[in-house]
Formats: structure tokens, C-alpha cells, sequence
């Protein structure tokens, strides 16, 4: 018989969250037409005392600013006007950026600023270094770099779509320099191999304020985060960026470098900090997997005394209700939220992860059983429900081709804390839960006396 009324219910949520979607899309697309065109760069008859140089903005608390930035300024050898683009520009008013970031809809766009701002935002608010330093060019190659500025200050070029490792504040500046000297940096750059150094690394770093959230990261980016980066992968980190090209040597017009000159110029402290605001190195993975091992220990005791006992304790069926929510939610989220980025999203980061053979969405089943638990005091009502044996064995079967295949390389994706944490979680869950139904076959109800 149909139920008119959940039907009801479910066609207006359905219509709720399709108007809010479309005042999403629009509200977005009011913001990027606002925005306009940044002033270009005049081109200086004195080309010579014309100075080009990059910003370092050093890290910050909030989590968009866990890498640092880079500004790019040219003052003028005519005037001294400045003129200094950012090209990390994004909307807080935009009420969709969270849900288009993650669908990879990252709209980008470069602004102009100016020094006093940007010393009293990162002195007196934010609390980040800032420092600068000159980029030693020919007069040559400051006028090429100028003209390629300037061809991306238009209405047509001045958007872009944020990549977090390839398209950003930092490589964007990175890019234009690159070009004017004919290729020169990525050239080098790229010859550097890093051995052991990934961007699952600056993940894990960067993004554990608070900890939770490098955390889940680190479960939910799949083996693109995982190759060994160069010199010029590492340059998308603004301060590598500066401290690459500090590195190298500045060239004359044919290509050649100079000796004695580095193509940066020491660094001028414009912003000093009370913090570095550094990540620690403390792993949340640890006490989550402690916790949950603890649970799991009492548990498995009071399961296993029943056999002399033929009663469980008052807080038994508490402790595995609450445990299979708890873990049916986390897993069960994990795994869907991995399928879904695959399908929907265009973060390739997020694609073809390995860390599906741990976290099914179906494991929202468990959620379901622990309910079952909490309502009716009795483990019975576990070997009611469909398919939850078979959602365990699953698990057990699924954990053989994970393991070996980090053993003997068949992936590249680096899962060494989900097999040393999470997966020993996951099969000692799912024994605590076969133990259940075994027992539950054997004695009959099991209810606390």
C-alpha cells in the first residue's frame, strides 16, 4: 500500500534541495560576473629600474590557509607606481563554494592589491610573515614578462579553475616567469627527483588543523597524492617556490646563466609573526583507532564469558548499539563519500581510490543493526536483518586483495595507516559481529537477566 504522506514528504525535501541547488548555481554566477577585469600594467619606458618580485605569505590557522601564498608585484621604473596581482581570489559570499569546490567547480581569478593592505591583513589579522624578494631579470625578459601579465588581466583569462597541486596562487606566477625565460625553470625543476617527499606528505602536514581533517584526507585522496614529486611539482608549496628559485642562477637574454647572480634576491621581511603556525605532528588516526579497540576488547569479553555466564552485563547491548552506529556511520560515510567524489566530482585526487576494499557505503547497514539493538535489548534482532552476514564476510574477503596488494605493490596508493589502524578495526569489528550471530544460532534469545 502506497503512503501518501512519506510520498508527500519526500517530493517537497526533493523540491527543497532542487531550488536550493538552482539558487546555488546562480547565486555563483552573479558573483564571478561581478568581477572585474584587474588594472594592467603600463608599460615602463625605464625598464631598467623597473623591479619585479615575488611575495611569500607564510601559513596560517584557518584551513584555506595551510599552505602560504604568493603575490607577484612590478614597480614601475617611470613613476614607482606598484602593481601587484593575487591570483588566489575567491568568494566568501559565494553560499555554493563548499559544495562547487568539491564537485570540482573551483572558480578562481586573479585580483590586484596593493602593500599597506596586504601588510595590516597578514600583521594585524592573521598573523602570517610576509616577505619579498626581487626577481633578477634582463630588461628583456622583464618587458616579456610584463606582456604575459598583462594578457592574463583580461575579462577572457583573469578566471581559471583551481587545481590545489597544479593551478594555484603559487604556480600561477610560477608559470608566467617560466614563460618569459623561455622555460628555463621548469626545465631544471623537473630534473630534480625528491625521493620520498608526495603530496600525500603535505596533506598530512598541512592539513591536520585540527587533526580530523587531515585524517580523513588521508582515507578519502587516492594514489594520484602518491607519485614522487620533482622540484617543480614541489613549487605548487609557496615556499618551496621561493626557496627553488633562490636556488637557481639568473640568466642573460641568450639562456646562459650568470655567475654569482641567483635569480632571486635575498629576502626583505615585510610582515614578522608571533607564530609559524605549523602543523604538529600529532595523527588522530591513533586515538580513533584506540578508542574504538578498547570498545571492541570489553565487548569481546562480555561475548565471550556468556558460554559460563548465560546473561550479559545491563551495559552490553549500550556498548554494541552505540559501537555498531558509531563505526557503521564512519565507515559507511567514508566509503560513500569515496564513490560518490569518483563519480560526480572531477578531483582526479579523489578518483579510483584503493581504500574501497575497506569502506563500503553499504556499511550504513550497521547503523541500522545498532539501532535494532538499543530498541529491542537483544542481539537477536541482528540475525533478522538481510545481508549482514554476508556485509562482514565481505570484509574479511575484500581485506586479502588490500593487503597483498600494498605487500607486493600492485597499487601505488600509500594505505600503510589504514592497514596498520583502520583495517585491523574493521576486521575485529566485523569478528565481534559474526561472533554475535554465531552465538545468537547457538543459545537462542539473548537477553540480559
Amino acid at each position: 500500500m502506497i503512503d501518501l504522506k512519506s510520498c508527500s514528504r519526500l517530493i517537497a525535501h526533493g523540491l527543497f534541495k532542487a531550488s536550493v541547488f538552482i539558487l546555488f548555481l546562480f547565486s555563483t554566477t552573479s558573483i564571478v560576473n561581478a568581477q572585474k577585469p584587474p588594472r594592467k600594467i603600463k608599460v615602463p619606458e625605464n625598464i631598467e629600474d623597473t623591479r619585479v618580485s615575488i611575495l611569500t605569505v607564510g601559513l596560517g590557522e584557518a584551513l584555506y590557509m595551510r599552505y602560504g601564498h604568493t603575490l607577484l608585484k612590478v614597480e614601475s621604473g617611470d613613476d614607482g607606481r606598484s602593481y601587484m596581482y593575487n591570483w588566489g581570489m575567491f568568494s566568501f559570499n559565494d553560499p555554493a563554494f563548499a559544495y562547487n569546490f568539491y564537485l570540482g567547480q573551483r572558480i578562481y581569478w586573479v585580483g590586484e592589491t596593493n602593500q599597506r593592505y596586504v601588510t595590516k591583513l597578514y600583521r594585524d589579522y592573521e598573523d602570517r610573515s610576509v616577505y619579498e624578494q626581487t626577481i633578477n631579470l634582463t630588461n628583456l625578459q622583464k618587458s616579456k614578462l610584463i606582456e604575459i601579465i598583462n594578457e592574463n588581466l583580461t575579462a577572457e583569462k583573469m578566471f581559471f579553475n583551481y587545481e590545489h597541486f597544479s593551478s594555484n596562487c603559487a604556480t600561477k606566477p610560477r608559470d608566467f616567469i617560466d614563460k618569459a625565460l623561455g622555460g628555463y625553470i621548469s626545465r631544471n625543476l623537473s630534473k630534480s627527483i625528491l625521493d620520498g617527499t608526495t603530496y600525500r606528505n603535505y596533506v598530512r602536514e598541512n592539513m591536520n588543523k585540527p587533526p580530523v581533517i587531515g585524517f580523513i584526507l588521508d582515507i578519502l585522496m587516492s594514489s594520484d597524492l602518491d607519485k614522487t614529486l620533482t622540484k617543480w611539482d614541489e613549487t605548487f608549496y609557496p615556499p618551496k617556490l621561493s626557496e627553488h628559485l633562490s636556488l637557481l642562477a639568473a640568466i642573460d637574454d641568450e639562456g646562459e646563466p650568470i655567475e654569482g647572480k641567483p635569480l632571486l634576491g635575498p629576502k626583505r621581511s615585510l610582515v614578522s609573526t608571533k607564530s609559524d603556525h605549523k602543523s604538529s605532528s600529532f595523527m588522530f588516526i591513533i586515538p580513533f583507532s584506540i578508542t574504538f579497540l578498547v570498545i571492541m576488547l570489553v565487548l569481546f569479553r562480555e561475548v565471550l564469558l556468556y558460554s559460563t555466564r548465560k546473561k550479559f552485563s545491563r551495559y552490553f547491548f549500550l556498548g554494541i548499539g552505540l559501537l555498531s552506529i558509531s563505526w557503521g556511520l564512519f565507515s559507511g560515510l567514508m566509503g560513500f563519500l569515496m564513490l560518490l567524489s569518483w563519480v560526480v566530482s572531477t578531483h582526479l585526487d579523489m578518483h579510483h581510490n584503493v581504500n574501497l576494499f575497506v569502506f563500503f557505503f553499504i556499511d550504513f547497514l550497521f547503523v541500522y543493526s545498532g539501532i535494532k539493538v538499543l530498541r529491542l535489548k537483544s542481539i537477536n534482532s541482528m540475525k533478522k536483518i538481510l545481508g549482514l552476514r554476508l556485509l562482514t564476510r565481505a570484509h574479511f574477503i575484500l581485506a586479502i586483495p588490500f593487503t597483498l596488494g600494498y605487500m607486493l605493490d600492485w597499487y601505488q596508493q600509500d594505505t600503510l595507516r589504514i592497514l596498520g589502524f583502520l583495517l585491523p578495526i574493521q576486521l575485529l569489528f566485523c569478528y565481534l559481529i559474526e561472533l554475535c550471530l554465531l552465538r545468537d544460532a547457538e543459545t537462542g534469545p539473548l537477553i540480559a537477566r
